[in-house]
């Protein structure tokens, strides 16, 4: 096992995988990205169209999302190589696209040092949540309530809710 390898077998995200799910990272890991050939090393018994359904669930499960957040930050260059891949991406996508959008995403969050997905609140966050109080609403109406099952009607101008369709089909219109 090389260095690399070692660093993300000593975490504690790798420790809480299962035996199976181990070897599927490491298989994945070693083998360029290959999540089916992953799957079969690590579920050999498993019939070959599960394996590709397998592959894709195992890719997305929590805990191995998790192991793959260490690998991914695992050395100082690791941030760099995803940089230059994301960028050399971005440059062939259609301008605009979806791709196009979760590439510049994905190089914001690189660039500026975030982790995929949610990022941990620091203290000084933290602290200002438990903080702030809400300030106090001023000339603000309730706001009407609509029975379970019924669709709203809202002032397209104003969004300010006007009436509802109840479950049954009937229209009621609020007054103001």
């Amino acid at each position: 096992m090389n260095s690399e390898l070692a660093v993300l077998a000593s975490s504690a995200e790798f420790r809480h995988l299962t035996r199976q799910q181990k070897l599927w990272l490491v298989g994945y890991l070693t083998n360029g990205s290959d999540s089916l050939a992953a799957t079969r090393r690590a579920y050999p018994g498993a019939t070959p169209k599960s394996q590709a359904v397998m592959a894709s669930q195992i890719l997305h499960a929590p805990g191995i999302v998790d192991a793959l957040e260490v690998w991914k930050w695992r050395s100082a260059n690791a941030r760099t190589q995803l940089l230059s891949q994301a960028e050399y991406q971005l440059a062939h996508c259609d301008p605009g696209s979806v791709s196009a959008q979760r590439l510049l995403s994905q190089i914001e969050r690189l660039t500026i040092g975030i982790p995929h997905g949610r990022r941990a609140l620091e203290d000084e966050d933290l602290d200002a949540e438990v903080h702030e109080t809400p300030a106090p609403a001023e000339n603000v109406a309730a706001t009407p309530q609509i029975p379970e099952g019924a669709t709203a009607w809202y002032d397209k101008t104003t969004g300010v809710m006007i009436g509802y369709r109840s479950a049954d089909g009937r229209d009621v219109q609020l007054h103001e």
